[in-house]
């Protein structure tokens, strides 16, 4: 059955009872028991059945460093992965480590596009504010007992963490200006100001009195004529 499906797939029947043949099956599944042990330990839960799935996932899009840092699932298919952080990262989303700087970095770029969509953050910044996420998840992995990890709270730090970066960020980004905004162009109306502004409104008021007054003058000529 396995074979009508997956055709690429060679089922080998070992022998039973025989570590010798079978301890590179079971060293293979050794770090699969154990993130599947570490999920269900962290998410308080027994489903394994669910936590299979997930852990999978996570495992093909570990990197590797005897792979020269790729992950599972490029090493089978030939391409990249298609996660919205990846393609706006790049190359610098290799460099997230934790869930905690994941989670940092993509709420700061969802902030920003919502806010701040013109916004444009420097990969140091970016490489910043990773790092930061990281040494949040270091911190709380660090507390000895499940208590003091639940006491530590890293979603409220996370929050704020995250609040007080997209603040810091808006008020020294560097905005790329769109149109001609701040352009100092010679072309005729770009330097027309504001519609509405009062500054608008003088200009205009004058500049239709002295073509009052022009147009006066020439009839009075005309007439003298």
């Amino acid at each position: 059955a396995i074979h009508r499906y997956f055709p690429t797939v060679r089922n080998i029947r070992g022998r039973p009872r025989h570590p010798q043949s079978q301890g590179f099956i079971e060293r293979g599944n050794q770090p699969f028991k154990d993130a599947l042990q570490n999920w269900m330990r962290e998410n308080n839960t027994a489903d394994w059945s669910i936590g299979c799935y997930v852990v999978q996932h996570q495992l093909n899009r570990r990197a590797s460093e005897p792979r020269n840092n790729t992950i599972p699932y490029e090493t089978y298919f030939g391409i990249p992965t298609g996660s919205e952080v990846e393609k706006t990262l790049g190359e610098l989303a290799r460099s997230i480590r934790t869930e905690v700087g994941l989670q940092l970095i993509e709420g700061v770029l969802l902030q920003l596009k919502k806010t701040h969509p013109t916004l444009h953050l420097s990969d140091d910044k970016i490489l910043e504010i990773i790092e930061q996420g990281d040494a949040l998840y270091d911190a709380e992995d660090k507390q000895p007992t499940l208590e003091e990890k639940e006491a530590f709270d890293v979603d409220g730090k996370l929050s704020d963490l995250l609040k007080k970066i997209v603040d810091e960020v808006t008020d020294v980004g560097d905005e790329v200006p769109s149109g001609n905004e701040g352009g100092n162009n010679d072309e005729p109306g770009d330097n027309v100001q504001g519609i509405g502004s009062e500054d608008g409104e003088e200009a205009a008021d004058e500049e239709i009195s002295n073509a009052a007054d022009e147009q006066t003058s020439e009839e009075a000529d005309n007439v003298q004529g």
